[in-house]
């Protein structure tokens, strides 16, 4: 990912004498930057965490409270993925209870998601995020709260096998390239 307008801009510079492809991720600017990206569908990826949200509860979503947790919040692939987290989710008698952006770093993320009102589910929209949360799940730190994410980690697939993770939506990232 490219952070911030000064990117942005450094990179329009660029344009024109140097030939760049940005991967995965769009400059961190709002909306798109108009520079070739390929990335996936990170709306469609949220559509489909809805789907499993879905699919996997014996009553629809009935009455049941969802906590989000995203990455970054100026990015793209965040904004694009809740939106479709929440569109799939239209029309379900459930509620997204919060929403919570983690940049990495020195937080303790277990803890936050921990201290937030109880939920029925943890959709977990990055990678990194998933992770340590996924570990945190063995303790029962998120008070029966099961976690579906998005991840393409090795480390995300061993919490998936050890049932850590009860959903795992892994972005094809060599396929996408030729899309």
């Amino acid at each position: 990912p490219a952070p911030g307008r000064e990117t942005k801009d450094m990179l329009g510079q660029l344009q024109g004498e140097k030939p760049f492809i940005l991967i995965s991720e769009d400059a961190y600017v709002k909306g798109t930057s108009g520079y070739v990206t390929v990335k996936p569908d990170n709306y469609k990826i949220g559509q489909m965490l809805a789907e499993q949200l879905i699919q996997n509860d014996t009553e629809q979503l009935e009455n049941k409270k969802i906590g989000v947790v995203l990455g970054r919040a100026e990015t793209e692939e965040a904004a694009n993925r809740i939106a479709g987290l929440k569109d799939g989710l239209e029309g379900y008698d459930c509620e997204i209870a919060w929403e919570y952006n983690y940049a990495g770093g020195n937080q303790n993320i277990s803890d936050i998601i921990a201290s937030k009102e109880q939920v029925d589910y943890l959709a977990v929209l990055d990678n990194w995020a998933l992770e340590e949360l996924g570990e945190a799940a063995e303790e029962n730190k998120y008070h029966g709260a099961q976690i579906y994410g998005v991840g393409s980690s090795e480390k995300a697939i061993v919490l998936l096998d050890n049932q850590n993770i009860k959903c795992l939506l892994v972005p094809d990232d060599y396929e996408m390239g030729y899309k």
